[in-house]
């Protein structure tokens, strides 16, 4: 085993570690905030030790998925297509999400004891990290996007081999139809009987000169296999 793929795979590893441990704490904590006595000890003003409990288990989950990000990340490997695009984006992606969600947290939490010139400063500076982050994010997005064009582009070869099979051209305008459609949606015109192979049954364009399924000739007179008689006097 080589270095990289011995990295991946401790990567993945403490991915799976955080991963689990944030399905643990979550619940855990979330039942502790529920016991009776949680919701009878007040801390501070109308600060309830549930509330405290539960903001605790949070922000604990926040920090987990981060480092759950982080390995994640840092297990997939550059293929110059789209792994490449996702692991440069990921890594703002999460920030971006983390902030979000954390701001929300601690507003929940500071919100009793903040007067209106301090709820405009926390918001103002709430907001300017959420645009810090999205740009970053749109920057990196930016930085990778020929990585996302190159397996879109690796993408449109199959893609295209499947369309072939599964949809016909409109005799009039070449706009690309159902094998079922009667009229073409684009220029109404009526569509031509698709065409099938004699040998198996299956769909064929009207420009295949053998079958995608069997190989059978599409022209019969073009077979190796047919004899012509002639009558003779």
């Amino acid at each position: 085993m080589n270095t990289v793929s011995y990295k991946a795979g401790t990567d993945c590893r403490r991915a799976a570690q955080y991963l689990i441990t944030i399905l643990i704490v979550l619940p855990v904590g979330l039942l502790i905030s529920l016991l009776p006595v949680m919701t009878e000890i007040k801390l501070a003003h109308k600060l309830m030790a549930a509330d405290c409990v539960v903001f605790a288990t949070k922000m604990t989950a926040l920090i987990l998925f981060y480092r759950f990000a982080e390995h994640a990340l840092a297990a997939i490997t550059e293929d110059g297509r789209a792994r490449s695009f996702v692991r440069s984006i990921g890594k703002p992606l999460t920030i971006l999400v983390i902030v979000i969600i954390a701001q929300g947290l601690l507003w929940q939490m500071t919100e009793p004891f903040v007067a209106v010139t301090g709820k405009k400063i926390f918001f103002g500076a709430a907001i300017l990290l959420i645009l810090a982050a999205s740009a970053w994010l749109i920057f990196k997005a930016y930085q990778s996007a020929p990585y996302l064009l190159v397996a879109v582009q690796r993408f449109r070869n199959p893609l295209a081999k499947v369309m072939a099979v599964i949809t016909r051209p409109c005799p009039s305008c070449g706009h690309r139809l159902s094998k079922s459609a009667k009229f073409c949606s684009q220029c109404g015109e009526k569509t031509v009987e698709p065409l099938t192979c004699i040998q198996c049954g299956a769909s064929l364009a009207p420009d295949q000169k053998y079958c995608w399924q069997c190989g059978a000739t599409t022209n019969p007179s073009d077979s190796k296999d047919t004899e012509v008689f002639f009558d003779g006097e």
